[in-house]
């Protein structure tokens, strides 16, 4: 009977860190999702040609 509860808790470790170490990956996941967006934002902002004044005018 100790054995088995023994033999439970261990699983109950083994699946809460699977899922603690699935957590992490999804989050890095996430945050590495984000960057290239952010990247594809500034690539953006760097090929739109930029709204230009014309030049000023002699009096």
């Amino acid at each position: 009977m100790h054995s088995q509860l023994v033999n439970c808790a261990q699983e109950e470790l083994k699946i809460k860190k699977q899922m603690l170490e699935r957590m992490e990956m999804f989050a890095n996941m996430k945050r590495l999702t984000n960057s290239i967006a952010d990247g594809f934002d500034l690539l953006r902002q760097i090929m739109v040609p930029q709204e230009q004044f014309p030049p000023p005018q002699p009096h």
